[in-house]
């Protein structure tokens, strides 16, 4: 098992590697814009939880929306008061990075885009796929149970990830 689907999961690590390498490049090498914009609406986003005993709504993040088409997702317990924010905007995924306004430095409360949990995971999907290619390439012999906890762990990593990125995007 380990001969044969080896090379093509090298293949498939090395091309999600690049593509988290592309992914941080742009967040943390790449020039950024800085934008003057302006609230314009919000909408709280809810998860509705269900179990024997009824239904319930879980609070997830407010949604805001800005006059140039901007959007992005903020964890914050009280909405934005004052509606002149700047924002720093990647250049190739026009991810929105920091955010601010007069009164107060929201940056570190944003989980929309590749911010928040979902850059958390994808630090430790890059971290994991150095370590398994790193394993997977040199001459040691690998067990099949290390073979398939090197697949499922990646697997579940990217699993784990696009669904984080598809609850707050």
């Amino acid at each position: 098992m380990i001969e044969k689907y080896k090379n093509t999961v090298i293949y498939l690590l090395i091309g999600v590697g690049v593509i988290i390498s592309i992914l941080l490049l742009d967040r943390w090498i790449l020039p950024q814009k800085t934008i003057e914009d302006t609230l314009i609406g919000y909408r709280v986003l809810t998860s509705t939880r269900s179990t024997q005993f009824g239904t319930s709504k879980v609070y997830i993040a407010d949604r805001y929306y800005t006059a140039l088409g901007n959007d992005f997702t903020i964890d914050i317990d009280r909405p934005i008061k004052d509606t002149e924010i700047t924002i720093t905007q990647s250049m190739l995924f026009k991810n929105i990075n920091t955010l601010k306004n007069q009164s107060h430095d929201y940056t570190n409360k944003l989980t929309s885009g590749f911010n928040g949990v979902f850059l958390l995971f994808t630090h430790i999907i890059a971290c994991s796929i150095l370590i398994s290619l790193g394993l997977l390439m040199s001459n040691r012999k690998l067990s099949k149970n290390q073979f398939q906890n090197i697949i499922l762990f990646n697997g579940f990593m990217i699993f784990i990830t696009l669904y984080l990125w598809a609850l707050y995007n």
